[in-house]
């Protein structure tokens, strides 16, 4: 429930607009014995990077960031995706990936070396490199 008079799911007066209101109180959940997933879809799996967990009373597939967080390949989460980054949003779901091949340095100019020579230096990220 959004606003409730009570401590139960079928004690609503308004539901989260995830939930559609069933006109008994009770917000409804509409995938029955699936994971309920934030975007509204039905999924039989919960597959990596989102983990089964609980929204309200319903089982739900979770992304593991918060809704305004990147997603980074070493599953940490952080509010910023910069440059020489990639930031990409899939149905609402924000990830940040590294341009280059393991083991090769991210350089602000989008290109990918071997090494990170002087007078530049190297910034990790999430255990890779940037140069």
């Amino acid at each position: 429930c959004l606003n409730c008079y009570g401590a139960l799911n079928t004690e609503c007066t308004i539901c989260d607009s995830m939930f559609p209101f069933d006109n008994l109180n009770s917000c409804a959940n509409t995938c029955s014995d699936f994971l309920y997933l934030y975007n509204q879809s039905c999924i039989a799996t919960c597959d990596p990077p989102f983990t089964a967990g609980t929204y309200r009373t319903f089982d739900s597939c979770d992304f593991p960031c918060a809704k305004d967080e990147f997603l980074y390949w070493d599953g940490s989460c952080a509010a910023t995706c910069d440059s020489p980054l990639i930031a990409i949003d899939e149905g609402g779901y924000k990830y940040c990936e590294f341009p280059c091949n393991t083991g090769e340095y991210a350089y602000w100019d989008g290109s990918c070396e071997l090494s990170c020579d002087y007078p530049l230096t190297t910034v990790p990220v999430a255990g890779e490199n940037i140069c």
